[in-house]
């Protein structure tokens, strides 16, 4: 389990055919994830969603003015496309997590806590600004710690700006959020420890049922 703040692979859960099982290697599988329709999809949306923040922040001077040019366009045409690219390169990084994760097996059970505090992107975040942040790390961390079989449980933190597509298709808007194999647990507060062990314990009941 890695300690507050480590930075682990992405494992972001994407919806492939089984006729995809196998990828190409190298800079071949890169670039046919980085063209494919999902990940296009989400990048687009992305860029239209934090591009014009952004665009606002870095040229309001222009905008306010009035006064555009090729160059102030230029820029603009940069600016959304960081966005893209960032969300480009975090989707094929996970998919190709994601594939590494079915080669290998993975654990039964994954956390992942998604912190606005922190390393996000270039730049960084007081824990000042999200006191929660870091009080759900520990409380997890707390939780699957005290358990009988911690080893069957794997958590991740991953910084919320920096994988923004993935948290946001799992349903967090709000950080910091806490997913349990994908699917939203809670967001924009610090989980009840309580409610996580039950929620963690009824998932291997529920399974070891199956398995009878």
């Amino acid at each position: 389990m890695p300690a507050s703040g480590a930075e682990t692979p992405v494992d972001h859960v994407a919806t492939l055919g089984e006729g995809r099982a196998k990828f190409p290697s190298g800079l071949a599988q890169f670039l046919a994830l980085w063209f494919q329709r999902a990940t296009v999809r989400r990048a687009v949306t992305v860029a239209l969603i934090v591009g014009p923040v952004l665009t606002l922040i870095n040229q309001y001077d222009a905008i306010a003015s009035g006064s555009f040019g090729a160059k102030s366009f230029f820029k603009m045409g940069l600016t959304f496309l960081v966005p893209y690219s960032v969300s480009s390169y975090s989707s094929v990084m996970a998919l190709r997590a994601a594939q590494r994760s079915r080669s290998a097996g993975s654990v039964p059970l994954e956390i992942t806590i998604y912190p606005i505090a922190g390393k996000q992107l270039w730049f960084h975040i007081p824990e000042s600004f999200c006191r929660e942040c870091d009080l759900t790390i520990r409380t997890v961390e707390e939780v699957v710690g005290n358990l009988d079989d911690p080893s069957r449980i794997q958590v991740r933190v991953r910084p919320w700006l920096r994988h923004l597509p993935e948290a946001i298709r799992r349903g967090g808007w709000h950080p910091p959020v806490v997913t349990i194999n994908g699917e939203l647990f809670s967001q924009g507060v610090v989980p009840d420890a309580e409610a996580l062990r039950q929620e963690i314990e009824g998932y291997f009941n529920a399974r070891n049922n199956a398995e009878v």
